[in-house]
């Protein structure tokens, strides 16, 4: 009987739990091909009928698995490839290496971030602020613009409108220095909603955030979101029932944004008496129409009636010949700051000097308003 080798294919359903795949089943093959033949003692008869001793061959079957036996030898355990980086994965890499940069090393780096879009906005929001080219703990007179003053705030600048929604929760965050470094991302960008959002920040218990946000807003006066903030600070100033320290706050604000309509609601606010809002209330009014009549509601209230309807800069520029040098100097300041012109300091200036620079801003108001 002629000996034949077969096989079997391995298939999808002969993988093994250990991981081989298959196994090829040899049958029918004297065992000289797996190992020394064995020799087995037995009887047959003949033709004759005698009998005589024959050798029987010993047939065995063996399974071979393709895992473990190939034509060069034994393989080793396959290592699984390593998963490709995700973009996430990708933005914090990057974020490290923007964190070693000073200014002007930056630009590569943050054109990989913008490249990757919103997959860099979780870790950029977790790294947050990150870096500092400016600390606002460190003397200053004013604060850069957000993309200056950090590697973070290029990224940020560069996302714009993309950058918004991490902004806008940033700028309600537990830690004080997103909330502050996130309010100078916001006043750069000028985004509406980030506006808006920065009314609050004028109530921040920081004195640092409050005085950045009040300051930056008086470059967005222009804006719709601006006259609502306004509008706010305005009803919790004179909200009797509004925490004294809110009203404090909203008080101080009013001189900072030296909004004259808040002038009308102060003077309410003496007659309305609260010991602990007297002083800074008098402070505020003395700012705003560079005069001095201390906490008395009547001798305000007086002059409001008589000179209220004009404007703060015919207010200020009536001050220039004040009785006293000090609002003088207030009110030339103030001209100075308001109109960009600088006709001279009328506090300690002689009479004749004092009518001299009150002519000349006269003179640049009529023809302002020609």
């Amino acid at each position: 009987m002629s000996e034949r080798l077969q096989t079997k294919r391995p298939s999808e359903s002969s993988v093994t739990q250990d991981g081989h795949v298959g196994a090829y089943v040899v049958r029918d093959v004297p065992t000289d091909v797996l190992g020394p033949e064995r020799e087995e003692p037995g009887e047959t008869k003949n033709d004759g009928g005698s009998t005589r001793n024959r050798s029987r061959t010993h047939i065995s079957e063996e399974r071979l698995r393709v895992g473990d036996v190939d034509a060069v030898g034994s393989a080793g355990p396959s290592v699984p490839p390593r998963p490709n980086p995700t973009r996430r994965d990708r933005a914090k890499k990057i974020l490290k290496e923007l964190a070693t940069c000073g200014p002007g090393d930056e630009s590569a780096f943050v054109q990989s971030l913008v490249d990757l879009g919103a997959d860099a906005l979780p870790a950029i929001e977790q790294t947050f602020p990150g870096t500092l080219w400016f600390d606002r703990r460190l003397p200053h007179q004013r604060p850069p613009r957000g993309r200056d003053a950090f590697p973070l705030g290029r990224v940020v600048f560069a996302l714009g409108d993309r950058a918004v929604p991490m902004l806008t929760s940033l700028l309600t965050a537990t830690h004080a220095d997103q909330r502050y470094y996130a309010a100078l991302m916001a006043l750069d960008l000028g985004h509406p909603s980030l506006i808006a959002g920065l009314g609050k920040a004028l109530f921040d218990l920081d004195t640092g955030i409050r005085e950045l946000v009040r300051q930056g807003l008086r470059d967005h006066q222009d804006k719709p979101a601006f006259t609502a903030i306004r509008s706010d600070v305005h009803r919790v100033m004179s909200d009797p029932g509004a925490e004294i320290w809110k009203r404090a706050f909203a008080l101080e604000t009013m001189g900072v944004f030296r909004d004259a309509l808040a002038v009308s609601p102060i003077i309410d606010l003496l007659r309305e008496g609260t010991p602990e809002l007297l002083p800074p209330a008098g402070a505020v009014l003395r700012l705003l129409a560079a005069q001095d009549f201390g906490t008395n509601h009547q001798k305000w209230a007086n002059w409001f009636r008589k000179y209220g309807r004009r404007s703060r800069l015919v207010w200020l520029a009536d001050s220039l010949t004040h009785p006293e040098e000090t609002v003088r100097h207030i009110a030339s300041r103030e001209l100075a700051r308001e109109t960009g012109e600088d006709f001279g300091d009328a506090a300690a200036a002689p009479k004749a000097e004092r009518k001299r620079i009150q002519k000349h801003y006269r003179a640049w108001m009529k023809k302002r308003s020609a």
